[in-house]
């Protein structure tokens, strides 16, 4: 079953592009979404050597997004080290519990995981050279940890970086009952009032949620960068009685 989530976001100096941190009710994790230059800034958090994983954000010289995911037991003092590298990253994503309660074993096995997930999302490049190592751990802080890491992905994503989730994740998925009338070959783009055309391959799929047997009218025009628009139009009736 799923449930409604309470996020709180504080963005100090109301500065979105600086830093911004993030909490979830009932849970003690944190997120910080820091800039590279805002990083001084950051050391003025009580809580800025905890530890926890992070994730470095960029740009590479195809402007293809990429992704460093690390770990440190301080926070602050390791990021300050990655100042040194050449400038791949902009932002910087820091996770750590409000209680630092996270050790060494623990943030191994959420690098190892959240490796693991950008490598599957396919989102952006990741430019890690070795795989990160998974710490053996018990049964009890492996429940905690797969709980910790959904949280966290929610937030990260909240903040607007969909770098674990798979295309699959992030679409809409349609109904198992819903009925879809399609198109071959369409050459034009469509404004059809009411439903959100989706498309697959040479298809425009029209979802339908029509309960009874009716006919609709769809009218289809060329794109706005030609000056004639000509128009096609389609009659098809839903075959549910």
């Amino acid at each position: 079953m799923k449930f409604s989530k309470t996020i709180q976001m504080y963005i100090f100096d109301g500065n979105p592009n600086g830093r911004i941190m993030c909490e979830l009710s009932n849970w003690n994790g944190r997120v910080y979404k820091i800039s590279r230059n805002e990083l001084g800034i950051f050391s003025e958090r009580p809580d800025a050597e905890n530890t926890g994983v992070y994730f470095l954000l960029g740009k590479d010289e195809n402007n293809m997004d990429t992704l460093y995911v690390g770990e440190a037991e301080k926070m602050l003092t390791r990021l300050k080290q990655h100042l040194k590298d050449a400038s791949y990253w902009s932002d910087c994503i820091v996770v750590i519990s409000k209680d630092n309660l996270l050790n060494k074993a623990h943030v191994k096995f959420l690098e190892n995981k959240f490796y693991g997930l950008a490598k599957a999302a396919g989102r952006s490049v990741v430019i890690n050279n070795t795989i990160p190592t998974c710490s053996s751990i018990s049964e009890y802080d492996e429940a905690m940890l797969l709980e910790f890491i959904s949280n966290a992905k929610l937030l990260v994503n909240t903040l607007g970086y969909k770098i674990f989730d798979t295309i699959e994740d992030s679409s809409i998925k349609q109904k198992d009952d819903q009925i879809l009338f399609c198109l071959s070959n369409p050459q034009k783009p469509s404004i059809f009032q009411g439903f959100t055309p989706v498309f697959r391959s040479n298809l425009i799929c029209l979802p339908l949620f029509l309960p009874l047997r009716a006919e609709i009218r769809a009218t289809f025009y060329s794109p706005p960068t030609t000056l004639s628009s000509s128009l096609a139009e389609v009659r098809f009736a839903s075959l549910v009685e």
